[in-house]
């Protein structure tokens, strides 16, 4: 895979592609919720790199794993 179609994938250190991915759950978490823009197309850099745990886009994800679990937990 090209990193022009897939930047993620295409991205040396799988730390840096696992918060990316997981940012991509949230983001999907809240196009579920919210479907204010919807692309048929991420590639070109859509959706950024998340380069480091401090990023606060990964609390996005975090909020949709923790609703996750209470729902199923209730």
């Amino acid at each position: 895979m090209d990193p022009y179609s897939n930047p993620i994938a295409a991205h040396d250190n799988s730390w840096q592609q696992a918060l990316s991915y997981w940012y991509i759950h949230g983001r999907y978490a809240e196009l579920l919720v919210w479907p204010n823009f919807l692309n048929y197309d991420y590639s070109m850099n859509a959706v950024p790199l998340v380069l480091s745990v401090k990023d606060v886009r990964l609390l996005l994800p975090a909020a949709s794993y923790v609703t996750l679990c209470l729902g199923i937990h209730f």
